[in-house]
């Protein structure tokens, strides 16, 4: 606690950011191999024991979190798997082991760096990378940034599923309807990001990754969407601010729509690809939409939570979007393999949304069940057994408060 703060700063830079050199100037003439002895011997006890110093000292480094941010950056985004894991790993201990004490811009840079790792870790991100021009020129083109995705990202409001990633899911008659913009909007620091983009560019390679690195990408991905999932279970809920929270609602629909657009991109499923990545690109699409719902139902259970309006109309649209595109493609004989495998995983996810409906509260119910009721006439169609016995349920407290049916 004596050191000033220009005497740590000059340690960080001078002594403990020099160990990690061989990540944060790693690229096509430095390559972590899996069996690297500097990555096997000393990389997680390092970085671990940096994590344990930040929060230690936390009150006297907290100025230091963006360069923390950026060096686990560098480590999640390397082609090294295992490097990869050790950067989730600290990254989620960094944000666990200090949630009582971050401040508002603090978690605005936490949520900044999660932004940017899903981002650059995303399926359109890592299929670009492995997509050789010359070769491969229509794979590369699929995924260049369309201009509404630019303004979705301007807005930092993405939009919900576009009626392009599923046109048959118009049936529900939903019409999208925009989140209305928040004036006090997690803000991004543009110094982070400076920083977090230069961690992105010395993991730049000129070569096409490898099957075994993109199924490896693929991992991560998994990884950093289950560290959402254990901030939001565990003791930050209730120190979020309310725009920290619709951040988070805009991170994963934004990488739940770029995984969901992939999985539906018939083009690009017709060509070789290695089999686990297109399993590894299903799990992506079921765990992301898994977590996205989990939040939308527990901000719209909140009763402490403002502007409930602006939940509902991203959830009953998702509840449209999902449950449509589900019934149309279990209808649909001739489904491509790949959709049919998507189809019947996710189950859970149709079950999960049921569910929240059932813990609707009373008036929320009742607001609701005009659009939601053909969407669950549908659904008694539906092959699973658990979807069934949970829309049971569903029309049975439907019989109780509108027909009011003795069921006891």
């Amino acid at each position: 606690e004596r050191f000033t703060v220009e005497l740590w700063e000059l340690v960080f830079r001078g002594v403990l950011l020099p160990i990690f050199d061989n990540v944060r100037y790693a690229g096509d003439q430095h390559v972590l191999k899996e069996d690297n002895e500097w990555l096997v011997s000393t990389c997680l006890d390092a970085l671990s024991k940096l994590i344990e110093l930040f929060g230690h000292y936390f009150d006297v480094l907290a100025f230091l979190l963006s360069e923390h941010l950026a060096l686990l950056a560098s480590c999640i985004l390397q082609d090294s798997e295992s490097l990869a894991n050790i950067g989730c790993d600290c990254l989620l201990r960094l944000v666990l082991e200090n949630d009582e004490r971050w401040t508002a811009p603090m978690w605005d840079q936490i949520l900044q760096a999660y932004e940017h790792l899903l981002k650059c870790n995303s399926p359109p991100s890592a299929l670009t990378a492995a997509a050789a021009p010359d070769s491969h020129p229509v794979l590369a083109s699929i995924f260049e940034p369309r201009p509404s995705d630019a303004a979705a990202a301007a807005e930092s409001n993405g939009s919900l599923l576009s009626q392009d990633a599923c046109p048959k899911a118009s049936a529900s008659g939903a019409t999208e309807a925009t989140p209305p913009a928040d004036p006090v909007d997690a803000v991004a620091s543009p110094s982070l990001q400076t920083k977090l983009n230069r961690s992105t560019s010395s993991t730049a390679k000129s070569t096409p990754p490898s099957n075994a690195i993109l199924e490896g990408k693929c991992h991560v991905q998994l990884a950093l969407v289950r560290s959402l999932d254990k901030i939001l279970d565990g003791r930050a809920y209730g120190r979020l601010q309310r725009p920290h929270l619709y951040k988070l609602l805009d991170i994963l629909e934004r990488t739940y729509t770029e995984v969901h657009a992939t999985n539906r991109d018939g083009e690009l499923w017709s060509r070789p690809m290695h089999q686990p990545i297109r399993e590894q690109f299903i799990k992506q699409e079921v765990l992301t939409l898994r977590s996205f719902v989990a939040l939308l139902l527990r901000m719209y259970a909140d009763p402490q939570l403002e502007e409930e309006q602006r939940v509902e109309e991203r959830l009953i649209m998702l509840y449209a979007e999902v449950c449509s595109c589900f019934v149309v493609d279990g209808a649909d004989d001739a489904l491509p393999p790949h959709q049919r495998q998507l189809h019947s995983t996710q189950t859970t996810n149709i079950n999960q949304l049921l569910n929240g409906v059932l813990a609707f509260r009373p008036e929320q119910f009742s607001k609701h069940l005009s659009v939601l009721y053909p969407l669950l006439v549908q659904l008694v169609m539906a092959e699973s057994r658990e979807i069934r016995t949970t829309l049971v349920k569903v029309m049975n407290r439907v019989g109780v408060d509108f027909l009011s049916l003795d069921l006891s």
